[in-house]
This record gives C-alpha cells, sequence and structure tokens, in this order.
C-alpha cells in the first residue's frame, strides 16, 4: 500500500469554501504532473478522485 502525505500551508476552511474541491483537485493534480517527471508511474494515478 502506498502512503500519501499533502502539506498544503494555504490550507482552507473547506465548510466555508465553495470551491475547496477545485482547488484540492488541481493542487494535487499539480503535485502528480511534477513528480510525475521523476516517477512516471504516478501519472497514471487518480489520487485527487480517491480523496
Amino acid at each position: 500500500m502506498t502512503s500519501v502525505i499533502i502539506d498544503l500551508p494555504q490550507a482552507v476552511d473547506a465548510s466555508a469554501n465553495n470551491n475547496a474541491r477545485v482547488m484540492l483537485y488541481r493542487d494535487v493534480n499539480n503535485m502528480t504532473e511534477y513528480y510525475g517527471q521523476f516517477a512516471p508511474e504516478l501519472l497514471q494515478t487518480k489520487y485527487a478522485k480517491e480523496m
């Protein structure tokens, strides 16, 4: 099993922000694309949707 750790220093209050889900998807997908350059198997994952 793979563990995923996400550090969000600019975290938003998800209960008060209607865009929180979109922002999370964007951030997770951006990180996946970046780290996928070094570990191409990450590009096949769907971590944002799985969360």
